[in-house]
């Protein structure tokens, strides 16, 4: 928030946390706090925004997805599951120290019309319920094949 607050460009932030008042009066007008979005409007949100800020750790990086999903760039810091999920320069952008002058330095060097949706989005297709799901099954049928051909199963 404080970097946007230094660099006068629109933020809206989705969520609620315990800093939440504290930080909605250190905000100026160019921010604003949605609180809780449900899931219908938050695909929405994603849509219509330019780049969705991804400052925080996550194990599995799955809200850069869902802006890859919308066919948005991430701007991701470097760390946990945003490392795993998004490919730098193709699907977002990294920032590497978490705080406020290397977000606002990568968020006013980045150009986030260079972004392909359609690459965007078929790279969150990689790691949606189906492929998931693709991907067990031929696992389980290798196995069983080695299984069936061996009498045993090998180390996964």
């Amino acid at each position: 928030m404080q970097a946007f607050n230094e660099l006068q460009l629109p933020l809206k932030i989705i969520g609620a946390g315990i800093d939440a008042a504290r930080l909605q009066k250190m905000a100026l007008p160019n921010i604003e706090f949605l609180g809780h979005v449900p899931q219908n409007r938050l695909a929405d949100l994603y849509a219509r925004c330019r780049a969705t800020i991804f400052p925080g750790v996550e194990d599995f990086g799955l809200v850069p997805l869902e802006a890859n999903a919308a066919g948005r760039p991430v701007i991701a810091y470097a760390a946990a599951g945003a490392l795993e999920t998004v490919v730098a320069g193709t699907t977002g952008v990294f920032f590497h120290e978490q705080n406020v002058k290397a977000l606002a330095k990568v968020v006013s060097e980045t150009d986030v019309t260079q972004f392909d949706g359609h690459v965007l989005r078929t790279h969150a297709e990689k790691f949606s319920k189906a492929r998931f799901q693709e991907y067990m099954a031929e696992f389980v049928r290798a196995k069983w094949s080695q299984f069936n051909t061996r009498g045993s199963l090998p180390n996964a």
